[in-house]
C-alpha cells in the first residue's frame, strides 16, 4: 500500500511538473525583476542620501574654520575635510555600483521607473 501511494505521488510529479515548468519559471523571474528593482531603487536612494549628508557634514565643518576669530583659516584642514567626504561618496557610489553590476541583468528598468 506504501509503495503504491509513493508511485501515484511521483506519477503525479512527473506528470504535472513540465507542465508548470515554464510558468514556474516564468513566475520567478518576475519575482526576481521586482526584488531586484526595489534593491536597485533603495540602493539609489541610500547613495543620494549618504551624498547629501556627506556634503552637509563637509560644509558645517568648514564654517567654523572659516569664521574662527582672530586667527587666518587653516586651508590644510577645509581640504582634508573634503578629501574625506570625496572618497566616503567615491566609496558610496562604487558599492552601489558593484551591487548593481552583479543584480543589473536582472532588473527590469520600467518597474524602476
Amino acid at each position: 500500500m506504501k509503495s503504491k501511494k509513493i508511485f501515484i505521488i511521483i506519477i503525479f510529479i512527473i506528470l504535472i511538473f513540465p507542465v508548470f515548468a515554464g510558468e514556474i519559471d516564468k513566475t520567478a523571474s518576475e519575482v526576481t525583476q521586482d526584488v531586484n528593482g526595489i534593491l536597485f531603487g533603495f540602493i539609489e536612494f541610500l547613495q543620494w542620501t549618504i551624498t547629501g549628508v556627506m556634503l552637509i557634514v563637509a560644509i558645517l565643518g568648514i564654517i567654523p574654520e572659516i569664521f574662527s576669530s582672530g586667527k587666518p583659516p587653516d586651508l590644510a584642514a577645509i581640504f582634508m575635510k573634503f578629501i574625506q567626504a570625496a572618497f566616503i561618496i567615491g566609496l558610496t557610489w562604487a558599492i552601489g555600483d558593484f551591487i548593481f553590476l552583479i543584480f543589473g541583468a536582472n532588473i527590469n528598468f520600467n518597474l524602476v521607473l
